[in-house]
């Protein structure tokens, strides 16, 4: 399809460009190799953490909010998504305005 010549090219839309993806090295090791890594080398107990995270009644607010964001006293934001905590973050390092997104949102 051509465009009338005094169309100026700086109105074209810009062409879609990836996101900057990890090194492939990354990939090398899932998320589930981490955590076996940290439970059975480390000795790290992921499921007390797990229970530490729902405890003081949490767990009953996260299944209240649904989606959105729950503060803790420690500095850790959980990003909780249908009930579900899907991240955690520091609080301090959180966007003012930050919003949860729905996996078909834009």
């Amino acid at each position: 399809m051509s465009h009338h010549k005094s169309w100026p090219k700086k109105d074209y839309p810009k062409p879609w460009t990836p996101k900057k993806l990890r090194s492939p090295e990354k990939h090398l090791i899932s998320d589930h190799a981490l955590v076996r890594y940290m439970e059975r080398v480390m000795r790290i107990d992921v499921e007390r953490l797990r229970d530490m995270l729902i405890s003081d009644g949490r767990a009953e607010l996260i299944r209240s909010i649904g989606t959105g964001h729950l503060h803790l006293p420690d500095g850790a934001t959980l990003v909780v998504l249908d009930c579900k905590v899907v991240s955690v973050m520091r609080t301090d390092e959180l966007k003012q305005g930050a919003r949860v997104r729905r996996p078909d949102t834009p």
